[in-house]
């Protein structure tokens, strides 16, 4: 069973540069273990 969770935000408050750089680091770890979904 898969599970995909997206967060809104429309507050206009945006991330900062080091937020930022954690949410990509922690993606590029979800892509190198094979567990970034797929959009088919």
């Amino acid at each position: 069973m898969r599970y995909l969770m997206g967060v809104i935000n429309d507050t206009g408050n945006l991330a900062t540069r080091e937020e930022t750089a954690s949410i990509n680091v922690f993606n590029d770890r979800l892509q190198a273990k094979g567990r970034w979904p797929g959009l088919t």
